[in-house]
């Protein structure tokens, strides 16, 4: 789990170990001791794999073949995975099932293909064999280092063991605790229920394809350099306007599957058997012995939205300063908001008047000026003028949750700002605050700027450890070698080591097996 900085990339082609070492050494000048700075980066390893160590520790261990057995049935029977409790609800109410809206999905890894159980996916379930897309988003991503390479040896990036798990794809993270599962985040902390592994999102569910992309993104970085940059804080995206998580920027694979699920919305709005807006916007399905898997919220409400406004009124006060916009706000304003819920009464006065207006709650147009218009009509910003500015700003999703493009924030060249959440990824027990990142929000995000600005070296340190949380967490072989390490943690303490897993579950269930998703 070490010397990440010497390591070839997946694609064949080495970053030289001078370079790198030349990065990080002039990081550590910066603060004054290399010594320092290279055990934080022993310390992140070990924290990141400490946790998952203690989340893993949560669930009893399973080891003799009986006790193994159970295990297995008690994945494939847990009710996360179950469709008789949607079909029974949506019956009830004469709609449709909701196929789209499932938040776990059970996977099976046997000789480096992926599988699903065909109780839940398969020719008689009741959404067909394809599990939806936010499920098949990890399958693609899983594939693309277990599948055969184009190369000449036809070798995979990395064989994984057999295994069987469950996967939460709600990017809010599972509420269940009775067996362990994989999530891609926690929006309610690291003492949450489930076992922390990588979002998909990244370079659109490939890894090799993530690998070009942090290779580009370095290649702008060095193109701007720090002092031609603005003493500016950076944030694009738009409102949460659902209870998933928001549509990324236009262009990418995600952003054609969000327009899709919204044609698709539309359509079965439009039929008398679909679930309507107010359920859809209360998350009003049951899980799991009738909670709800995350509370219902009104979407002016929401986390992420209270911090867009806040966020906005920032840059409303001073532009200078901060360039925090909301994209194609003036359009979702009416998703947003309402007479039963305006926007909060912290925001700034001209923002909430604007917003009420652009909702069509009010016909007061007094307040309907470019400058505050500009606010909400921003226009989605490339990777080359995000490395225009010195900071940049990372928010949470809708109910809290980690957003994709969180991603990508750690290369960028720039001071990472985290807005104050409770949100939690794999990586971030090697986050260090002051260090390789700050938390901001509205309390404190102009003495933070003030700070940064007066002290340009500080900013600049922690410019190079964002991309050090990169080079040793993010990076194309960092996530292969953390699902590697988890997988084999998680078989060695449920006993699923030496266990034929396909087997078992012929015995169990001869008549329902699985359904291959992707073979090797």
């Amino acid at each position: 789990s070490s010397g990440r900085s010497s390591r070839s990339s997946t694609s064949g082609t080495t970053t030289t170990t001078k370079k790198k070492l030349a990065s990080r050494e002039k990081a550590a000048s910066l603060s004054g001791d290399t010594a320092q700075h290279r055990s934080r980066e022993a310390f992140g390893l070990r924290a990141v794999f400490d946790e998952m160590q203690r989340s893993l520790n949560q669930y009893s261990s399973s080891k003799k073949p009986k006790a193994v057995k159970l295990f297995i049935e008690q994945l494939r029977s847990h009710p996360s995975v179950k469709w008789a409790p949607k079909v029974r609800e949506a019956k009830l109410k004469n709609q449709k099932i909701p196929c789209g809206r499932v938040d776990h999905v059970l996977v099976i890894v046997h000789n480096n293909s992926l599988y699903v159980d065909s109780r839940q996916y398969g020719p008689r379930s009741p959404c067909g064999p394809r599990p939806p897309d936010n499920a098949m988003a990890t399958f693609k991503f899983l594939h693309s280092f277990l599948a055969k390479q184009n190369t000449k040896e036809r070798k995979p990036l990395v064989t994984f063991p057999d295994t069987i798990f469950l996967l939460c794809v709600d990017p809010r993270g599972t509420t269940y605790a009775d067996v362990p599962v994989f999530t891609y985040g926690k929006s309610a902390g690291y003492e949450a229920p489930g076992i922390l592994v990588p979002n998909p999102h990244f370079g659109r569910n490939h890894v090799k394809r993530w690998d070009r992309i942090a290779k580009q993104f370095e290649e702008a970085s060095q193109r701007h350099p720090w002092d031609d940059r603005l003493p500016r804080v950076l944030w694009r995206a738009p409102f949460a306007t659902s209870a998933g998580v928001d549509p990324p920027p236009p262009g990418s694979s995600e952003s054609a599957l969000t327009a899709r699920q919204q044609q698709q919305q539309q359509a079965s709005s439009s039929s008398s058997s679909s679930i309507s807006k107010e359920e859809d916007n209360e998350d009003v399905l049951q899980r799991g012995g009738g909670a709800a898997i995350h509370a219902a919220k009104d979407l002016c409400g929401d986390e992420a939205n209270v911090a867009r406004l806040d966020a906005v009124s920032l840059t409303r006060s001073l532009p200078t300063f901060f360039d925090m916009r909301v994209a194609e706000g003036v359009r979702d304003a009416p998703l947003v908001f309402s007479r039963r819920c305006p926007p909060p009464a912290t925001t700034n006065g001209d923002v909430a008047s604007f917003l009420e207006q652009a909702a069509g709650l009010t016909d007061d147009n007094q307040h309907d000026d470019p400058a505050l218009r500009s606010l909400f009509t921003a226009k989605w910003t490339g990777r080359i003028s995000s490395m225009a500015n010195k900071y940049v700003a990372s928010l949470p999703d809708a109910g809290g949750a980690p957003p994709p493009s969180r991603n990508e924030i750690w290369l960028l060249g720039s001071a990472v700002l985290l807005w104050r959440s409770q949100a939690t990824e794999w990586y971030y027990p090697a986050l260090i605050e002051g260090a390789t990142h700050i938390t901001i929000d509205k309390h404190n995000a102009i003495d933070v700027v003030n700070e940064l600005v007066a002290d340009d070296n500080r900013a600049q340190r922690l410019a190079f450890e964002a991309n050090a949380v990169f080079d040793n967490h993010l990076c194309a072989f960092c996530i292969i070698e953390y699902w590697v390490e988890l997988i084999e943690k998680y078989n060695r303490r449920f006993g699923l080591r030496d266990v034929n897993i396909p087997a078992i579950i012929n015995d169990l269930d001869s008549r329902r097996r699985l359904t291959r998703v992707f073979s090797n």
